[in-house]
């Protein structure tokens, strides 16, 4: 097993809503700098941990919860251990620094760094092979990260790298060895930007990147489903689940969700596709029953809001004055083609139509509901023919 083992700039860090409870509001996540082992974490301003170990570095790992180096001074090895906690070894004690000036104490051995509602702790203690146990923790005050800081100093950090190294190696084995550390790469970037339950998504869910974008977006979200379930059946059914949990009573499925809301824009009709591309995988029957009557109202409501002169043929919202995103629902964004304020008949949202529609025939079909397989079938062949 090679698991990705380049540094650079930009590998998202924090902790996986697989592994336990993670937030989405003020989120400890953070992402690598240019430098070797240094970690920058954002919440409203940057603060960065840094390892100042001089000479060369190989890395063994670097992933999205974890990080393992050897060095010319020894051993290096950061993980998470929960949303807010770091721990680790090093040849050499950790080094805060921030964009704004914070205010610091020394308390029982813990130094603290605080500032408006966020402080950082740091604890370390010699061991015995000359390198130094750490904690790094998060908190909303002084108290609480000093006392996180305390807490975890007790953690068995060799079997907290067993068990993230064990997440790898019970995954399927990459086929193409030429792929072999991007494939592991990938499954360390799918897990990292999973979420827990959280406001108004009652179960595990998916984003795109924690950092910047950390919101869940709809064909996202099925894309990263068609992925999780060649490992992880369940998860992917709650990419879905986390989807239609947000869809609004007209029907409406946004582009962009939060655990507090969803916007009035769409996305392409990808839903149906992704429930029975998850159900070929997993063969859960409940799982389609569950979604079909979502995904019937979600198509209807596309079917009825983007045929604005009503031939057939759907046009994408667009906002051309809108300098920052012209057709945020299109996923194009700022193409020049939505520079115009006239309707346009699209052809590529026609054909996300047709295509779904398809799939939630199948789906109705293999729910012995032939009528309604019938129905949709017949819109996919009449948008076509359009």
């Amino acid at each position: 097993m090679k698991l990705n083992n380049i540094w650079g700039y930009g590998h998202l860090f924090g902790f996986s809503g697989i592994d336990g409870r993670n937030r989405y509001y003020n989120d400890f996540i953070g992402k690598t700098t240019h430098k070797p082992l240094e970690f920058e974490f954002g919440n409203g301003e940057w603060v960065r941990f840094s390892f100042p170990i001089a000479g060369r570095k190989s890395f063994r790992a670097v992933t999205g919860d974890f990080v393992d180096a050897k060095t010319g001074s020894g051993d290096f090895y950061i993980a998470f251990v929960s949303a807010d906690v770091l721990v680790g070894y090093s040849p050499v004690l950790p080094v805060f620094t921030s964009q704004y000036k914070h205010g610091h104490r020394i308390t029982r051995g813990i130094d603290v760094w605080f500032r408006g509602q966020n402080a950082y702790a740091i604890y370390h203690k010699p061991m015995e092979n000359g390198l130094y146990k750490f904690v790094i923790s998060h908190a909303a005050n002084w108290s609480l990260a000093r006392g996180d800081a305390f807490h975890y100093m007790d953690t068995d950090i060799e079997a907290l790298k067993a068990s993230r190294y064990t997440y790898f190696k019970n995954m399927p084995k990459c086929r193409d060895k030429r792929y072999e550390r991007l494939y592991y790469k990938a499954l360390a970037v799918n897990k990292v930007n999973v979420y827990s339950p959280t406001g108004n998504i009652p179960c595990h869910w998916t984003t795109p990147d924690r950092v910047p974008h950390r919101h869940m977006w709809l064909w996202d979200s099925v894309f990263h489903a068609m992925s999780i379930v060649t490992y992880n059946g369940e998860l992917a059914k709650d990419a879905l689940r986390a989807v239609f949990s947000m869809q609004k009573e007209n029907g409406l499925i946004g582009a962009t969700m939060t655990p507090d809301g969803v916007t009035d824009m769409t996305q392409p009709q990808v839903l149906a596709w992704g429930v029975w591309s998850v159900y070929q995988k997993t063969g859960d029957r409940a799982f389609l029953k569950e979604c079909v009557g979502a995904l019937d109202r979600y198509l209807t409501w596309d079917m009825q809001n983007r045929d604005a002169n009503k031939n057939g043929l759907l046009e994408w919202f667009t906002e051309p004055e809108y300098t920052e995103s012209k057709c945020g629902e299109s996923g194009q964004d700022n193409s020049p083609r939505f520079e115009f304020a006239e309707e346009m008949d699209a052809v590529d949202f026609s054909a996300f139509m047709v295509h779904d529609a398809l799939y939630l025939s199948k789906i109705y079909a293999e729910l012995g509901d032939t009528a309604s397989a019938e129905k949709w079938m017949n819109i996919s062949e009449n948008v076509k023919a359009k």
